[in-house]
């Protein structure tokens, strides 16, 4: 290389971007899964969240005859 180039060439950049869409490709997938594993999640919590505070209720108000 001469003294005075710098910067990189084609074939670096072109090499740059392929690995850059292989990662895409692998990992975009994945990403959509862990999102819809997170929702399920949330919604389990919230179902928790919701028994109990039920449970609290019925205790506080001595069954289910009086809710």
């Amino acid at each position: 290389m001469n003294k005075g180039s710098k910067g990189f060439t084609l074939i670096e950049l072109m090499i740059a971007i392929a690995i850059i869409g292989i990662l895409a490709i692998v990992l975009i997938p994945k990403v959509g899964g862990i999102k819809s594993q997170a929702k399920i999640s949330g919604i389990n919590t919230n179902l928790r969240v919701a028994a109990a505070k039920a449970e609290i209720v019925l205790a506080s108000r001595g069954g289910s005859e009086n809710c």
